[in-house]
């Protein structure tokens, strides 16, 4: 082989191994600018999904039916992977407060409108109650019922009869109590309902009460009877809580007992043998023959 030949032969070598080697450098920087770019895209997406935002959380546990206020509330940042869907910023706030939830939720859990209750839904009895209050439900008859014409928001009086001997004992336990439902019918029910017709058969009513009334009644309910006593809402009236026996029922009234006409008996006295008509004559209770 000749020394051009030889020389050609080794200049071809060098140009393929240095095309080689360019070409492996660029697919070398060609994958590694696509690694770097999906690196960066990854990161980029990484961030965006788990970038914090400020939600609307329970700040305590919210038991179902509780009305939302301010209190129950407070403002978190949490990933966006982690928030439900519509959940609320802080501008959302007016949307939840004033409304109740339909079902319990956890502190620090996203409050989204469709934990709420539908608008209109009827309020828990238990939130109307004023503090230091008591609801008190009681059996009723019909006669305690005012033949069904008792209805949620009346007032009544409580009267407390048992028996005592061959009688009876007869006091006024408390007075001027408001009527919170009739059966399952409260007063708001009722008026959200003013075309319906309320009169009908139940058998209990639901009363507010204090704790310490509570108390009596139920006492009153285990020992004796008592009777529902329909009272127009505007009286104010008190009567004094003196028992009146049924001994008493005759004598003349005492003070603070219902004053009643006192009743005359008399008997109608014929007297004859004088040989003319008979003599008439009337002989009341408690004279002298």
């Amino acid at each position: 082989m000749h020394l051009s030949q030889l020389r050609g032969l080794l200049q071809s070598n060098l140009l393929l191994g240095i095309a080689a080697l360019t070409a492996g450098l660029l697919a070398a920087w060609l994958g590694a600018r696509q690694l770097n770019q999906r690196a960066a895209s990854l990161e980029q997406e990484a961030r965006q999904r788990y970038a914090a935002a400020p939600y609307i959380v329970a700040s305590r546990d919210v038991s179902k039916g509780q009305r939302i206020d301010a209190s129950v509330l407070s403002v978190r940042s949490m990933p966006k992977a982690f928030a439900p869907a519509d959940a609320l910023g802080p501008d959302g706030a007016g949307l939840l407060i004033g409304n109740r939830v339909a079902v319990s939720i956890r502190r620090g859990t996203p409050v989204v409108q469709a934990a709420l209750s539908p608008q209109g839904a009827p309020d828990r009895l238990s939130e109307q109650l004023p503090d230091g209050m008591r609801a008190l439900t009681i059996q009723v008859d019909q006669l305690n019922a005012i033949s069904g014409h008792l209805e949620a928001g009346d007032t009544v009086d409580l009267f407390y009869s048992r028996t005592r001997g061959s009688g009876a004992v007869l006091v006024p336990l408390l007075q001027r109590i408001a009527v919170l439902a009739t059966g399952d019918v409260t007063q708001m029910q009722r008026e959200s309902r003013p075309d319906e017709q309320q009169i009908g058969d139940f058998s209990s009513a639901t009363l507010l009460v204090s704790a310490n009334d509570a108390q009596r009644i139920v006492l009153a309910e285990q020992t004796g009877r008592l009777t529902v006593l329909l009272r127009r809402g505007a009286d104010k009236g008190l009567l004094d809580a003196i028992a009146v026996d049924s001994g008493d029922l005759l004598k003349p009234a005492h003070p603070g007992r219902i004053q009643t006409h006192p009743v005359s008996l008399s008997v109608e006295l014929l007297v004859g043998g004088t040989g003319g008509a008979p003599a008439r004559s009337w002989l009341r209770s408690g004279e002298g023959a």
